[in-house]
């Protein structure tokens, strides 16, 4: 009896994890996204420049996300005509690597797909026939769907349906 019991729970718990996996790798790709989006982004609301975001731990799908420092993730390049340098010509502009963000993005992109096909948290995935289209729907949780298309490996754009009817649309152009 007990051996039993514990294959069924073993399965379960992979299960869990997959399940977490997924939701990790969405919430990485989202930041890596956003970082590389606003990569020249020298003024935001709270005022200043963007400031890059990054995952610090996950546990149990559930990410914290820590925002940068204004003296330690930016830098200055001077640039005195631009609206937003300082009284001696210097723009503070975000320190983000926008090649290696890039590379993020799409790897997470990759990483997310593979999740998906392996049923994992029952989601379904439809593609089209050359494989660059790809819908990831999922079955419970505020997203509804992913949609990601890709042009010769890359990720081009990632819309995301939510359940509430409204949606997000990015495109990439690398």
């Amino acid at each position: 009896m007990i051996k039993l019991l514990i294959l069924i729970i073993v399965p379960i718990s992979l299960m869990a994890n997959d399940c977490n996996s997924l939701k990790e790798t969405r919430t990485r790709l989202e930041i890596s996204s956003f970082n590389f989006l606003n990569s020249n982004t020298t003024r935001t609301e709270e005022g200043g420049p963007f400031l890059p975001r990054k995952v610090t731990h996950c546990k149990k799908g559930k990410c914290e996300i820590q925002k940068g420092h204004k003296e330690y993730d930016t830098f200055l390049r001077y640039e005195p005509n631009h609206p937003d340098a300082n009284n001696i010509g210097y723009v503070r502009y975000p320190n983000i690597n926008k090649e290696k963000e890039w590379a993020i993005v799409n790897s997470r992109a990759h990483h997310l797909l593979l999740l998906a096909e392996k049923k994992t948290c029952r989601t379904e995935v439809s593609k089209t026939s050359n494989h660059s289209f790809y819908e990831i729907s999922y079955k419970k949780g505020p997203v509804r769907a992913d949609k990601l298309l890709f042009s010769k490996g890359k990720l081009k754009s990632w819309e995301t349906d939510y359940r509430d009817g409204k949606s997000n649309i990015t495109f990439f152009n690398q």
